[in-house]
C-alpha cells in the first residue's frame, strides 16, 4: 500500500464527515 494514497483517502473521508456535520444545523 502507498502511504500517500492512504493519507489522501483518510483526508477525503475526514473532509466528507466534516462537511456532513457542518451541513447539519
Amino acid at each position: 500500500m502507498n502511504a500517500g494514497f492512504q493519507r489522501e483517502q483518510r483526508f477525503s473521508f475526514g473532509h466528507r464527515k466534516w462537511c456532513l456535520q457542518r451541513r447539519r444545523p
